[in-house]
């Protein structure tokens, strides 16, 4: 039997866990037996996993691409309403069909909305 504290292995001990998979053991260490005479030694090494990130690294990234994505929407809108602005601006000129339309519902706001419910109701009927 050898003393304590030292690497070598009984054959007993070989035979017995000769089941495991080579070149591992049940705790996921490396072994890499090496043969001196009758007797092995055996090498265990340790993986390290890379530091993973933590808390609040991972929080200051999602903070950071969330505050990138709404950017990228604010500036999507704000050149959305710059456009349908514009768009009014030029729909609102004297002598254009909005132009006309404003006219007479400032002149007669009852006649109008009783038309827009006529098209209302002429439109539901078709479908």
């Amino acid at each position: 039997m050898p003393a304590a504290g030292t690497n070598r292995v009984s054959p007993h001990f070989l035979e017995r866990h000769a089941r495991l998979r080579p070149g591992s053991d049940r705790a996921g260490h490396l072994n890499r037996a090496v043969s001196v005479e009758k007797a092995k030694i055996v090498i265990s090494e340790t993986f390290e996993t890379p530091p993973q990130p933590g808390v609040a690294e991972r929080a200051l990234d999602t903070a950071t691409d969330m505050s990138r994505s709404l950017g990228e929407i604010v500036g999507t809108l704000s050149a959305a309403v710059d456009r349908l602005s514009a768009v009014a601006k030029d729909a609102h000129r004297p002598g254009t069909a909005l132009s006309t339309l404003s006219a007479i519902t400032r002149e007669a706001p009852l006649a109008s909305l009783f038309v827009a419910f006529l098209c209302g109701v002429a439109v539901a009927r078709r479908r």
